[in-house]
């Protein structure tokens, strides 16, 4: 029984996972370094760096979606691109990126809006991906049952 509810419990786990990976990344919210990158994973609200008297802004992590800035590509560019005169809304708020090494740069917080869907290849299989998991919770089962009645003499 302790078998079958950790092969439960791992397969919430599995299937959350990618739930995650082929949903909406969260807020609509995002920080643009100008020239540069979008950066769409928040990180924490807290001062300025090296400056405890400025704020309180929001801070943003470059590990989560980013979408690269590209004014070449039209009001609707494709996918993982951002055309910020017309895909991000500024907010009047300063926000800043944490890169590497522990240094950040300094963007404008504002709002994504129009853009151009992503969609992952695992989005075609998740059918498939649920159905093998139900096939293989049941053999995994049966298989249980059969060794416990083997055991218990049935």
């Amino acid at each position: 029984m302790k078998k079958v509810v950790f092969f439960i419990f791992f397969l919430i786990l599995f299937f959350k996972s990618f739930q995650s990976l082929a949903s909406d990344p969260g807020s609509s919210y995002g920080c643009l370094v100008p020239n540069e990158a979008v950066y769409t994973k928040w990180l924490k609200t807290d001062y300025a760096p090296g400056n405890p008297f400025w704020g309180p802004w929001e801070y943003y992590d470059t590990t989560g979606i980013n979408y690269i800035v590209d004014y070449n590509q039209g009001n609707y560019p494709s996918c993982g691109y951002i055309n910020p005169n017309t895909q991000f809304s500024e907010v009047g708020q300063t926000c800043f990126v944490q890169k590497a090494g522990g240094s950040y740069s300094q963007g404008a917080l504002g709002q994504l809006h129009d853009l151009t869907v992503c969609s992952a290849p695992i989005d075609d299989s998740v059918y498939i991906l649920f159905c093998f998991s139900f096939f293989a919770v049941y053999i995994v089962r049966n298989k249980s049952l059969r060794t416990l009645k083997a055991q218990i003499g049935f």
